[in-house]
């Protein structure tokens, strides 16, 4: 019941005064900043040349660590990925027998979540602003925004988001 947990938590952080923030122990972090999967995390990370922390942001935003979760877009598991895109990805890996309920998976789901992030992070150059924006939002929609500002700054870019999910996700 990690999305309990979180905003518990951060109930308890935002009644804090600043000064106070500091003095939390480390024990308090450690369950707002957990470490599951931490094996396949890893593994796939390497694999794909990814921070391991960046990826457990990834699946601590999109699904609060709920292997079960499912989207209003019908995103699914830890890293709440489509049953299109990872078909699409599984293909790619040359993945036998994919199927929709492997995505409840942790295992598979890691493997075609953090693979389908490197593939942005590539089409984007290496840029973890825009490829995160397109993993929340879909490629298509940040490769419009980049069209509407071309000069924008990366902060000022973020700014304009429209979608205030994926800009506050960017954010975080």
């Amino acid at each position: 019941r990690y999305l309990d947990a979180f905003r518990h938590l951060n109930s308890i952080l935002n009644e804090l005064p600043t000064a106070k923030v500091r003095e939390v122990p480390r024990s308090f972090w450690t369950l707002l900043y957990p470490v599951p999967f931490w094996p396949d995390v890893t593994t796939q990370a390497e694999a794909n040349n990814l921070d391991p922390y960046l990826v457990l942001s990834i699946m601590r935003q999109e699904s609060a660590f709920d292997r079960f979760a499912v989207s209003s877009a019908e995103a699914r598991g830890l890293m709440q990925l489509l049953p299109a895109t990872a078909r699409k990805v599984a293909q790619q890996l040359r993945m036998p027998q994919f199927s929709t309920q492997m995505l409840f998976d942790p295992q598979p789901n890691i493997t075609l979540g953090t693979r389908y992030f490197a593939t942005q992070l590539q089409r984007y150059q290496g840029n973890r602003i825009l490829a995160l924006a397109a993993y929340n939002a879909g490629p298509h929609r940040v490769d419009h925004w980049r069209q509407r500002w071309p000069h924008l700054p990366m902060d000022e870019f973020v700014e304009q988001i429209p979608f205030a999910e994926t800009r506050f996700y960017v954010k975080l």
